[in-house]
């Protein structure tokens, strides 16, 4: 069976689905992509990875700010078969859905119909999910509402953050998609509607929501830092008290990717406790301390911090 597909993806995590299309013979026709944004320091425009892909691979590629009517027009003139969708961060209009005979396929990376909605690894995380998993759905007029094809679930480990558990659920959706999507094609696969009762939803993620409330639990403060690594980052504001208070300095946070609770006496609530000999740095929480493990002051670079301590030689004792 030849059948034309358009791709609707934007990050570097849609890649594995794309080339597996390649690589099973499904005729890319089309990419659609998000524009092109300023990165890095000078700001300069540039490419999302499925854009840089679709140059590299010669597929047609197009990056409309919106779905508009006459956008929408432009995708059914290539008569594609199937959409699939990983990641592209719009939301696609129903009138285009309808215009492919075999719909559009979303990979989501939950079990939905629990995590709805914008931030579902996030929310795994946040809210220490023990098992999670892959969904891979038709698209219907609600957010991600539409009738699963299949799903497969994966457990979540103490040792997952959102940038490792983002990379293992679409690696594991690439490869579930392939594997069914011969069989919805040729009508063996019956899609389920989601059940209603069960459904829970997520939200955008703010900056203000990676702010860490020291009083909190170490649990729920860990299971921040593991959902917010990728962006925006958990972060907390440090006193004159803190080792790494310097004069003059305006901006006084703290970002924080990685840490571990540690089975060790409490400390007050948001004390830093620095142990230049061992190389250590232990926060207090509402229950035990977490040891941070990286993390980024100011002005600096991401670093351990090992590597913090052996750079800082104004550093309080």
């Amino acid at each position: 069976m030849s059948i034309k597909v358009i791709f609707f993806g934007t990050p570097e995590l849609a890649l594995p689905t794309l080339q597996a299309l390649l690589n099973n013979n499904y005729h890319i026709s089309l990419i659609v992509t998000s524009p092109d944004k300023p990165a890095g320091r000078g700001r300069k425009l540039t490419p999302p990875p499925v854009k840089e892909f679709a140059l590299i691979k010669k597929i047609p590629v197009i990056q409309p700010k919106k779905l508009t009517d006459n956008i929408i027009e432009q995708i059914k003139g290539y008569q594609a078969d199937l959409g699939i969708v990983v990641a592209y961060g719009k939301i696609i209009p129903l009138q285009l859905i309808q215009s492919f005979p075999y719909g559009i396929i979303n990979i989501h990376p939950s079990l939905l119909p629990r995590w709805r909605g914008a931030s579902p690894i996030q929310s795994a995380l946040l809210s220490g999910d023990k098992i999670t998993g892959v969904s891979i759905m038709l698209l219907d007029e609600k957010l991600d509402h539409g009738p699963i094809l299949t799903q497969r679930q994966t457990f979540i480990s103490d040792d997952d953050y959102a940038s490792t558990l983002t990379v293992k659920l679409f690696n594991l959706g690439a490869e579930l998609l392939i594997n069914i999507l011969p069989l919805y094609l040729e009508g063996k696969i019956t899609p389920k509607p989601q059940d209603e009762r069960l459904a829970t939803f997520c939200q955008k993620i703010s900056k203000d929501d990676a702010e860490i409330d020291w009083h909190d639990s170490a649990e729920n403060i860990m299971n921040k830092i593991r959902a917010y690594d990728i962006w925006p980052v958990a972060w907390t504001r440090y006193s004159k008290d803190s080792p790494f208070y310097q004069k003059n300095q305006h901006d006084n946070i703290i970002k924080i990717y990685r840490a571990e609770i540690v089975n060790a006496a409490p400390l007050t609530p948001g004390y830093f406790q620095l142990n230049r000999n061992n190389k250590t740095l232990l926060i207090g929480t509402g229950t035990l301390p977490l040891s941070i493990k990286e993390l980024q002051l100011p002005n600096k670079k991401r670093m351990t911090i090992v590597e913090l301590i052996n750079g800082m030689q104004n550093i309080k004792q």
